[in-house]
């Protein structure tokens, strides 16, 4: 009883440190894009109004985006620039000052945890008035990235914590805890080896939670292509030896629509 109270005094305080970043963070979604220029700079002339998120796979890879947002004056508190997900490598300037980057846009895009980004503002980048961030977003395989979220650094570390959690962490953890599940159903079948519902079930949970596990890693264990259809077979094999199991499970005799599955 503890530890669950204990769980929901943690997710009672992630979800009110959520809803404090999301009251000071204005997500910029109007932008307008710009092409690569030869020199590795926007190229202004082919200019274009687009609302974040943008399909790169659609636009010259890379690609530059310039974003407004205005400050009535310089705050106090120390800003950052926050990306909920980004599916490509980024990189930022504001105002002329280079902010960061993702990684080489000659890459691919890291996924999982590595997905979330938060960029801290140097205060003297800032201006009151107008102020300007450019992205320049590509990579190997880069189709993507949420609106980026700008304001109080403090308010953006919070969202930043709680989307690692809810996005990548616990989807991890619990991945891991699913093929451990599955593990132990196996040593009970070993044990039990008349009763086929057990390898079903406990084979169907190996292969659930590693295939969890593994779409969160930030980069493939193995070479594309072979990583995606490998990461699709085990999702397909899963899927039938958890259906065979419910089916069998029912007691009933559905025998044609286990073969059809195997």
């Amino acid at each position: 009883k503890r530890a669950v109270k204990r769980l929901l005094a943690l997710a009672w305080l992630l979800m009110a440190s959520c809803a404090l970043a999301q009251e000071g963070l204005r997500e910029l979604r109007d932008a307008t894009w710009m092409p690569d220029a030869a020199n590795g700079r926007p190229d202004a002339t082919r200019a274009a109004p687009v609302q974040l998120p943008d399909n790169l796979a659609l636009r010259a890879n890379p690609s530059w985006y310039r974003l407004v947002f205005t400050l009535p004056s310089i705050p106090a508190e120390r800003q950052a620039v926050f990306f909920p997900r980004s599916y490509a490598q980024l990189e930022l300037e504001l105002n002329g000052h280079p902010l960061g980057s993702t990684g080489l846009l000659s890459t691919a895009p890291e996924r999982g945890w590595k997905s979330t980004h938060l960029f801290p503002i140097p205060p003297e980048y800032l201006v009151a008035g107008e102020n300007s961030l450019l992205i320049r977003a590509g990579g190997a395989g880069g189709w993507t990235f949420s609106p980026p979220r700008v304001g109080p650094l403090l308010r953006a570390d919070a969202d930043f914590t709680l989307r690692m959690i809810s996005t990548a962490i616990a989807p991890l953890a619990v991945g891991l805890m699913v093929a451990l599940l599955g593990v132990f159903v196996l040593v009970l079948w070993v044990h039990r080896r008349a009763e086929p519902l057990y390898a079903y079930f406990g084979f169907a949970s190996v292969l659930c939670g590693l295939h969890m596990a593994w779409w969160m890693l930030p980069n493939p264990p193995i070479p594309q292509p072979h990583n995606r259809i490998l990461w699709l077979a085990t999702y397909t094999f899963w899927v039938s030896l958890m259906t065979i199991f419910f089916v069998r499970y029912t007691g009933q005799p559905w025998r044609w629509f286990v073969r059809g599955m195997w």
